[in-house]
């Protein structure tokens, strides 16, 4: 663990974001803890001892500050590589399976990213406070560690090559995994305090068990 010199001094690059970076986020980067990403650029700690890219510091504090919720909006989190694509689809095949024949929904020509669900990989702790103090539903997908860390590796390796920047090999990555089970506890905390308001899902049973899944989504979304 390290933090970045200052002024002249400060060499570090962010990454291909650089040039979204405020004068202001660069700053606080200046002073906080930095160690190596899987793909070889760096991450920073910050709030609650998690750690980003920059970009994403960026934009948790544009939507701590700005971001309003509805409350018939609905918002995913979850940690990276742990069902993200595959749970806006599920849950935009739940909402919309009325407005749309099968053969014309949009999920068979657009990526699921693209449509309009609310997704975040912040941590709920950190999350904008009018979602926390709204009547938005959440749901939370986590997945095996092992399995997440693996898939999570592989991703970062690509995007690595895609940058030309030197991955960290798998071990290096071991060596430097982030602890979650702060996350989890946290979270896990919320869900008993507000269970109408948070699903806490496993990607593995949903895999075992999709149907049974999609109608507790359902019903829990107010679409049984």
């Amino acid at each position: 663990m390290e933090k970045l010199a200052t002024g002249s001094q400060q060499k570090a690059s962010y990454g291909v974001e650089d040039y979204y970076l405020t004068d202001e986020v660069r700053q606080l980067l200046s002073t906080l803890p930095r160690e190596k990403n899987f793909d070889g650029t760096y991450l920073y700690q910050y709030q609650e001892g998690f750690w980003y890219r920059p970009i994403h510091i960026a934009g948790m504090l544009s939507a701590q500050r700005h971001f309003q919720v509805r409350d018939d909006d609905i918002a995913l989190i979850n940690y990276p590589k742990s069902g993200t694509t595959w749970l806006k689809a599920l849950v935009y095949a739940i909402v919309h399976r009325s407005h749309y024949a099968f053969e014309h929904s949009p999920l068979l020509t657009a990526n699921p990213h693209e449509l309009s669900i609310f997704g975040t990989h912040i941590p709920y702790p950190l999350i904008p406070r009018s979602i926390v103090n709204s009547n938005c539903r959440i749901l939370y997908m986590c997945r095996n560690p092992l399995d997440q860390f693996i898939s999570h590796w592989h991703f970062m390796v690509k995007i690595a090559q895609d940058r030309e920047t030197e991955p960290l090999s798998l071990e290096e990555a071991l060596e430097r995994v982030p602890m979650e089970s702060k996350r989890l506890a946290l979270l896990g905390n919320m869900c008993l305090e507000n269970p109408n308001k948070i699903l806490f899902l496993k990607y593995e049973d949903v895999m075992e068990d999709t149907l049974f899944y999609v109608k507790k989504m359902a019903d829990f979304l107010g679409c049984p």
